[in-house]
Formats: C-alpha cells, sequence, structure tokens
C-alpha cells in the first residue's frame, strides 16, 4: 500500500492538498491458490484426484492465464506428469479445477502435486506456482508366490524347493521356506527372473513345508505350504529260514518279510516258482530261494540263498564179499555210497581203517 501527498501554492497566497491512497501489486501476487490430492497414499495403477482453487485477489481481470496441474518429484524437480488448461480470472472471482491422474508407471516414493498459473497483467509476464501438495507412491500388495517344487506326497530324490515369487510395485526381496514349523527358515536363492531355489537336507520321512516371500515394501505373502513324504531308502528285507547253506531232513517253511513305509512289492520265487512267506517244503533235493522288495520310489533289495532238504539216509552197496561168506585171502571189496548231499563216509575191517 502507497500514499500520494501533494500541495501546491500561488502567488496570491491559496494553497491545495490532496492525498492518493494506492496499491501496487506484482503481477503474481495477484492470484491465490490452493490445491488438495485424494488419497495421499495411492498404489498403482490407482489413480489420484488433483483439485485445486484458483483466486484473482484484484480488481484487474488475468485474462488468457494459463494454469497447471504438475505431477513433480521433489528430489530431482523434474515434472512426471502434467495437465494444463486456459481460463479468463476476471477480478475477485474464483475457479475450481479438478485433473485425474494415472500412477502407472511411477516409482514408489514421495511426489508433489503443483498449481502454476502463467500469463501476462499490465504488460508484465509471469510463471508462479500458487499452492504444492505431497502425496505418496506405496506398495501394500504382498508378492506372489507359486510353489514348483516339490510337490506334495512322495518325494524320492533329494528335495530342491523351486518357486517363483513376482512383485510388480516394488519387487521381492526375499523368499524363504520353513520346514516343519522352523520360525527361522531358510533363503532362497534368487536365480533370475522370477525363479528362486534351495536344496534342502532333511532326515527321511514326513515334513510339512511352508513358502514365503517378502517385497521391499516389506509386504509378507500368505504361506505356500506341501507336505512331503522323503523316502531315500530300500527296504529292509529280512528272511528268517530257512538260512543259507542248511541242510535239512525235516520240512521247513519259508519266512520273509520287509519293512518299509511305502512298500509297494513283496515277492519270492522258490526254483522259479512264486510263493508266499509261510510255504511249507518238503521235497527232497536242492532249492533256490529268491525274495525281492521293493517300495514305492522303486528301491529294492534282493536276498538269494540255497539250501538242502534230504529225508533219505545215503544208500551203501558193497561188492567182492557178502554176508557170513568165506574167502580165500587176499580179498578185495568194493563198495559205493549212494547219496547226492554226502559230506563224509569211512570203512574199517577189524577195527583198521581201509579204502576200497
Amino acid at each position: 500500500s502507497h500514499l500520494l501527498e501533494l500541495a501546491a501554492d500561488d502567488c496570491a497566497g491559496n494553497a491545495a492538498e490532496q492525498d492518493l491512497p494506492f496499491e501496487t501489486v506484482f503481477p503474481q501476487d495477484g492470484l491465490g491458490g490452493t490445491v488438495t490430492v485424494s488419497p495421499g497414499q495411492v498404489e498403482p495403477p490407482e489413480t489420484i484426484l488433483a483439485s485445486a482453487g484458483i483466486a484473482n485477489l484484484t480488481d484487474a481481470p488475468y485474462t488468457a492465464t494459463a494454469l497447471r496441474l504438475e505431477i513433480v518429484d521433489p528430489v530431482t524437480g523434474d515434472v512426471v506428469d502434467g495437465f494444463e488448461t486456459s481460463a479468463d480470472l476476471q477480478p475477485r472471482t474464483d475457479l475450481d479445477l479438478d485433473h485425474v491422474f494415472a500412477t502407472v508407471g511411477l516409482d514408489l516414493g514421495e511426489y508433489e502435486i503443483a498449481l502454476t498459473a502463467a500469463g501476462s497483467i499490465y504488460g508484465s509476464a509471469f510463471n508462479t506456482r500458487l499452492a504444492t501438495v505431497a502425496f505418496e507412491v506405496v506398495d501394500r500388495t504382498a508378492p506372489t508366490v507359486t510353489l514348483l517344487a516339490p510337490r506334495a506326497g512322495l518325494v524320492c530324490d533329494s528335495i530342491q524347493v523351486v518357486v517363483t515369487a513376482s512383485d510388480s510395485a516394488s519387487g521381492v526381496e526375499s523368499v524363504r521356506v520353513h520346514i516343519d514349523g522352523d520360525p527361522a527358515g531358510l533363503p532362497l536363492a534368487h536365480l533370475g527372473g522370477d525363479v528362486w531355489t534351495v536344496d534342502l537336507a532333511v532326515e527321511e520321512g514326513e515334513h510339512h513345508l511352508n513358502v514365503m516371500a517378502v517385497d521391499v515394501a516389506g509386504n509378507a505373502s500368505d504361506l505356500t505350504t506341501v507336505e512331503i513324504d522323503l523316502d531315500l531308502s530300500p527296504p529292509v528285507l529280512t528272511v528268517a529260514s530257512p538260512a543259507n547253506g542248511a541242510c535239512l531232513s525235516d520240512p521247513t517253511t519259508i519266512t520273509f518279510s520287509a519293512d518299509d513305509v511305502n512298500l509297494e512289492d513283496l515277492r519270492a520265487l522258490l526254483n522259479g516258482m512264486s510263493l508266499n512267506s509261510g510255504a511249507v517244503i518238503s521235497d527232497d533235493g536242492d532249492h533256490h530261494l529268491l525274495v525281492v522288495a521293493a517300495d514305492a520310489c522303486g528301491h529294492s533289495d534282493t536276498h538269494s540263498s540255497d539250501f538242502v532238504i534230504d529225508a533219505t539216509s545215503p544208500v551203501i552197496i558193497v561188492s567182492g564179499v557178502s554176508e557170513g561168506e568165506e574167502l580165500p585171502p587176499p580179498v578185495e571189496i568194493h563198495w559205493v555210497i549212494d547219496e547226492p548231499h554226502l559230506v563224509e563216509h569211512s570203512a574199517e575191517v577189524d577195527g583198521q581203517p581201509v579204502e576200497a
């Protein structure tokens, strides 16, 4: 504000005075503005609504005034996106301006919505920022996780956990697998793209695996769960009878069994013929027993043994002398022992060992 004071005197002594108040207004000072944004936090691809109010605070019109709403990176000052229109701002009037901005492509972080006016008045050009408001691009969505391996159920080899984990907003920061409720879990290595993996060293048996991914913003995915049964060992095969190499005079019972939680096949062949455990064998002769056990993973164990059933005594055939016969010396005696499983034999005459 200013005051102009004027005074004048003439030669006759007449005097005059006049006071004239006035204001000087810079072009940019004649406009006022406000801007709001909704919502204040946004996650792509959501949109934001920028609402601005522009006021002409003077008694002069601002004609053909360019009004801009711009998304500005406050760190670099770069304009990321913008909207511009033109308006005639009459003296002492207000104007409302709204625009919807897309957020796709915006990095996470803080931004500003800036309201800018540009034009000329009284022959002076102006370009001024009237108001700003901040908003934030955030990531509220957890990563998406897909478990590729292992599959649920029986696992017959070493365990490799393989998952894909993706997060379009902030990116995946880590993936962990929790074994049987272990709260710490094991980290998976990033192979590139969306693929993460780790090899597990766990004992055989049933296990409960939970996989979880966390993004850079700290959002955690739901647990991806799989139940597995690890089987790396063949069945434990037991043949209780008969013993390998046994020579038996009485019938024998073939007894065998296999221990494996995933046992799928247990079979036996005696001399090439199938039989079950508990079968009684009484036939004289040489016998060959083959027993095979296999589990659902294809692991197997084999037992092979031989035994003899011999219920018949050896047959001794003597020639050269008969019972009670009187012969002149020397006497030549021959004998033959008919026995397929002969272990040993002996001969004596009058208590002295002799040979045939």
